[in-house]
């Protein structure tokens, strides 16, 4: 089983596209993508997200559909866990052919 990580660094600085074609490449069976948004979507993947940012919040100006974290997985998510702030985490739980997996994303504050 592949695992990934990537933060997108709110897609300012690359393309979807290219995004996109180097998810397809890294075909993992797992992504967690930070600092990401709405306008990335995979086929055949399932996903868990953090909720989207208001526009402005904790003081940072936000576009539409910006949200902090998202979990990819190719495989059923088969519940969510609560997290201490819907803004920022995001846990749930996979099942993969190995059994239950709970993968939990978070981003670190810049603060």
């Amino acid at each position: 089983m592949k695992i990934a990580t990537w933060s997108l660094e709110r897609l300012a600085r690359r393309k979807n596209q290219a995004i996109l074609d180097k998810l397809q490449e890294v075909d993992a069976d797992i992504l967690i993508l930070t600092e990401t948004s709405s306008a990335i979507g995979l086929d055949n993947y399932n996903c868990a997200s953090t909720n989207f940012l208001p526009n402005f919040f904790d003081g940072i100006k936000y576009n539409n559909g910006e949200n902090r974290v998202s979990i990819w997985t190719k495989h059923p998510v088969k519940g969510a866990h609560e997290s201490y702030d819907g803004f920022t985490s995001v846990c749930c739980d996979i099942g993969t052919p190995f059994g239950l997996l709970t993968v939990y994303g978070t981003i670190i504050g810049q603060y």
